[in-house]
This record gives C-alpha cells, structure tokens and sequence, in this order.
C-alpha cells in the first residue's frame, strides 16, 4: 500500500489540502516509505537492510539475495534470529556471490518496487543473481533446509563454507523437529 501524507508543518486548511490533491493526481508526489536509518557499519554475520537502501541492495543483480522479513515481537521470528546468523556465517567466504539480509518489517516499509507485500513473520524471500523475480522461502526453518534452498534456487552457485563442517549438521529450532513455513503469526 502507497502512503501520501500531507507534509504536518503545513497548515490543514482547504487552500493545502486542494494543492496537495492536485499535485498527487498531476503525479508530482512521490510516495512516502518508512525506513530506519542505514546502518554506519555491516559487522554481524546477517546485512541488516533498511527500506532506504533497499532497491541499491536488490539493484545489484551480479548477487543472490536471501531476506528474511521479520518482526522484532514475533516468536518464530526470535526462533529464527541464531539460525539465521549462522546461516549468514557459513555464508561469509561467498559474500561476493550471495547476500544473506535481514529487514525489520515493522520499522521499514517494504518499497513498491519490491512487488510483493508481507503477510506474516517470519517471511523470507530470495532473488536470484540476474533476476527480477522473487521466490518465497516456505520449507522448514533449519540450517540444512536453508542451505538446501539455496543450492536449489541461488543462480551463483555459493556454497557453505565452515571450517570443519561436513554440511550434514542441522539446526532444529524449537527442539520440536522442523517447522513449516506456514505457521506465521
């Protein structure tokens, strides 16, 4: 949904409003997007994507982006937050291929020119290297199944890479055995 709020500093009388309704159906207002600020530094295992800089991120085709949409509230999405960091570790010798993303849903809007809209948390999406389309992540929340999505839909090719790691480890969360990807709250 496309915000156009009335700048607050004016005053709200029938002279702005009607200056207001002309220039957004002559198309001279662009739509407002929240957004957090853009982190000063990148230091965690996970890029943590603000609305801002969001189509510069999803403009660089050359990389696979995998973005988990999460509320800071929501249960599952806590669950998620240690597989997803170690997701991002594995992930961090093809950093050059693959970019693994986080975005607080609550406090960034998800730009239009996403194309989608999130209906629940967690949500996780990934956009191959050299598309424009989106595919929705709906397995279980394990390391392995993780991994396994991106081997399958990723179009670099980037590979877990953990010392010592035979790739066959799995994180469960919950400790209840895996969870489907439709239990969004």
């Amino acid at each position: 949904m496309l915000k156009f709020p009335l700048d607050q500093s004016k005053t709200v009388d029938a002279k702005t409003v009607g200056a207001f309704v002309d220039d957004f159906a002559a198309g001279k207002i662009a739509p407002s997007v929240k957004s957090e600020p853009v982190p000063k530094t990148q230091s965690g295992p996970v890029y943590v994507l603000v609305a801002d800089e969001f189509d510069k991120v999803v403009a660089d085709t050359k990389k696979d982006l995998l973005v988990e949409f999460y509320a800071p509230w929501c249960g599952h999405c806590k669950k998620l937050a240690p597989t997803w960091d170690t997701l991002g570790e594995r992930y961090a010798d093809s950093k050059d291929k693959i970019t693994i993303a986080k975005m607080d849903a609550t406090a960034n809007d998800i730009p239009p020119s996403a194309g989608f809209k999130i209906s629940g948390f967690p949500s996780i999406r990934l956009r191959p290297a050299g598309k424009d389309e989106w595919i929705e992540y709906s397995a279980d929340r394990s390391l392995e199944s993780f991994e396994e999505f991106i081997a399958a839909n990723a179009s670099n090719g980037a590979r877990p890479s953990t010392p010592g790691s035979t790739g066959a480890e799995q994180v469960v969360l919950g400790g209840h055995g895996s969870e489907s990807g439709h239990d969004e709250l």
